[in-house]
């Protein structure tokens, strides 16, 4: 069963970015995305059965690889910033500017008018690839990172053919690298991290307080992981291999990391961090206050469920599917299905993309579906 929901979140969260994009394109997009649907689901479903050289697929995910990196070039050489639509690029761009011009840098707006909505480290992990001069670059570290994965970290050829084709046809990767998001980047960095807390003797603080740190840090990139590290944070200590008393160093001393990078901030521009700063930004989603208390709650019930650390990987996936998933109903009940999901794009359909590492890594290290 979570094997197949988690297929059918990766080819619905597809099929949206499809359809929506290509529409723009194409007069029939629903026929292009029901192609990729039924090629995706083949994939993960009967693609098992065919019997792949192992040369032929690692030649698979060289071509998969380079034809990323062809796409971060014709992004950096054809496809000019002011020309987009989408502002991740001038949210970053606009940031940094205004810090180092001396201004308090939550001030800022993109060439859209938006505020940079994302936390600190958010826009200090892509500090290197602005100074660089193109932002695809980091956008493009995620998918390679998964690719990675494929060749050299698991070798179970069944499972893993159908990620690539997966990977190989879907239209949100170029959409990321064309627009310079870096979504899937950013949670495949804070999926790192969490592996490695699964794989780290966390009773020792002196052996694991660098992890702390790292994944306060990484925390204070997205707010919405929270729930994820709830899950992650929480099995050890229900699975018994942890005291009460150890979670909370490890936890508080995360926390400490987390809150850190915000005084800094107050340290810097005092007050000013009050009138505008991230939490502000991402109080006006159109989620109540109530339904986001009760997905921590949810998160903290569902690693009580959680048999095994595979199970994590796709309870992750899942809450935060369910988290955007009512975040989009309710614009859909505000402004109607068109205009929220096409005419006026009131719904930010890349917030599913959080979903997608999570699931795609509870696939890989999960046996193969049709073996089921």
């Amino acid at each position: 069963m979570k094997k197949a929901l988690s297929i059918l979140m990766l080819l619905f969260i597809n099929a949206i970015f499809s359809y929506k994009y290509l529409s723009r394109e194409f007069d029939n997009a629903w026929i292009v995305a029901a192609i990729l649907v039924v090629i995706q689901l083949f994939g993960f479903l009967y693609l098992s059965k065919i019997n792949i050289p192992k040369k032929l697929f690692n030649s698979a995910v060289i071509i998969t690889g380079l034809g990323i990196i062809a796409l971060v070039v014709i992004a950096y050489l054809k496809i000019p910033l002011d020309t987009l639509n989408v502002d991740r690029w001038s949210v970053i761009d606009s940031f940094w500017s205004f810090y180092f011009d001396g201004k308090y840098p939550y001030l800022a707006s993109s060439h859209m008018g938006n505020p940079p909505g994302s936390m600190p480290m958010y826009f200090i992990l892509s500090l290197p690839f602005w100074w660089l001069g193109e932002l695809s670059i980091f956008s493009s570290l995620g998918y390679l990172s998964i690719l990675y994965l494929l060749v050299y970290r698991y070798n179970d050829l069944k499972t893993r053919k159908g990620i690539l084709l997966y990977v190989m046809t879907s239209v949100f990767m170029v959409w990321e690298l064309t627009v310079r998001s870096n979504i899937i980047t950013n949670t495949v960095l804070i999926m790192i991290a969490l592996y490695w807390l699964q794989h780290a003797d966390i009773k020792n603080l002196k052996k694991s307080w660098p992890l702390a740190v790292i994944l306060g840090l990484l925390l204070a990139t997205r707010g919405n992981f929270a729930v994820v590290y709830i899950l992650f944070f929480m099995f050890p200590f229900v699975k018994k291999q942890i005291t009460f008393l150890q979670l909370f160093k490890f936890t508080a001393l995360s926390a400490t990391a987390f809150a850190s990078v915000f005084l800094i901030i107050i340290a810097i521009y005092g007050t000013v961090f009050f009138e505008a700063n991230p939490f502000i930004f991402h109080s006006t989603l159109f989620v109540p206050t109530s339904y986001i208390i009760a997905f921590f709650v949810i998160a903290f019930v569902l690693s009580f469920f959680s048999k095994t650390q595979d199970d994590l990987y796709f309870y992750s996936g899942l809450t935060l599917f369910s988290i955007i998933l009512l975040y989009a109903i309710n614009l859909v009940n505000i402004y109607g299905f068109t205009e929220a999901y096409t005419e006026r794009s009131w719904i930010d359909i890349s917030y599913f993309l959080f979903s997608v590492p999570f699931l795609l890594f509870y696939l890989l290290k999960s046996q193969t579906v049709a073996s089921k």
